[in-house]
């Protein structure tokens, strides 16, 4: 079996963890074709944070809107 070394991959970080956000400008009732969906990796701070926010906002972080989105990244990046 090869090993990760020999396959060329790198380590993912194990701060960061992978965040799949549907992007979508129209309401909930959208074919899912005209969506966008994309994957970021946020650390574990600021992964907890945009789950509270978006709990709370009572969003699924995998189907937040793009504005929810912006919100949130703006929110969760300025805050210390």
């Amino acid at each position: 079996m090869t090993t990760k070394k020999q396959r060329g991959l790198r380590p993912r970080s194990r701060t960061a963890k992978p965040v799949s956000i549907i992007f979508s400008d129209s309401s909930e009732s959208t074919v899912k074709a005209d969506r966008v969906k994309t994957s970021i990796a946020l650390d574990q701070k600021l992964y907890r944070r945009f789950k509270a926010y978006a709990a709370q906002e009572g969003v699924k972080v995998y189907e937040l809107m793009e504005e929810g989105m912006r919100t949130i990244m703006d929110k969760t990046t300025n805050v210390r």
